[in-house]
């Protein structure tokens, strides 16, 4: 993700399935700053993408660390604020494992998505949480593993969110909730949520 700093600079930012997350000069290609999360590995680190809030300057990196690689490094799954100036954690957002089964771990894999001060981040467990970008705290989480009424009457339930992230657009975030590969929660569900529009400002 490319940003502009306050001091003009432009940062290219950057995470990998290591569980490490660059700034990365765009004109150079040199490493500017580096922060590591977690144990990294074949289902660890970042899967899918980080956002950017560029007015907070800061980056928004999710983890994953799904059982599957052995190290001698704990895991560490969970939902990174760090200062895109040069990397520091600003504050981290972690879930509690509410059941034994694999899709019970509580990572993030998914892409997520940034708007002004709160980022967007759906969950292995099903979960879609709302996060305030300036200290973290959880202002809406929905639980998408339940059957759903669809608009054309197929049988919908959503699951696992893995690969591909929400999407803000206007009032409205919009979701595909279900991914059944690696013992995840598989599922069928395109959601629309919206909110009224004095509260989105």
């Amino acid at each position: 993700a490319l940003t502009t700093l306050k001091n003009g600079k432009d940062i290219l930012v950057a995470g990998q399935k290591s569980g490490a997350a660059f700034g990365i000069d765009p004109d150079t290609g040199a490493t500017l700053w580096s922060t590591v999360f977690g144990r990294g590995g074949v289902l660890g680190g970042v899967h899918w993408g980080i956002a950017i809030d560029p007015e907070l300057q800061q980056a928004y990196i999710p983890i994953s660390d799904l059982p599957g690689h052995p190290t001698d490094v704990p895991p560490a799954p969970g939902l990174y604020a760090i200062s895109s100036a040069d990397g520091s954690t600003l504050w981290s957002a972690t879930l509690e494992k509410h059941c034994e089964e694999r899709s019970c771990w509580p990572g993030f894999s998914a892409a997520i998505a940034a708007g002004p001060n709160i980022v967007v981040a759906g969950t292995i467990d099903g979960h879609l949480n709302v996060y305030r970008g300036t200290d973290g705290e959880l202002l809406w989480s929905h639980n998408t593993v339940v059957d759903v009424a669809s608009v054309n009457q197929i049988p919908t339930k959503g699951g696992t969110f893995d690969s591909h992230g929400p999407m803000l657009a206007g009032n409205q975030l919009i979701v595909s909730s279900g991914y059944g590969n690696f013992g995840q929660w598989g599922g069928n569900a395109l959601l629309v949520f919206s909110v009224e529009e004095e509260a989105a400002q």
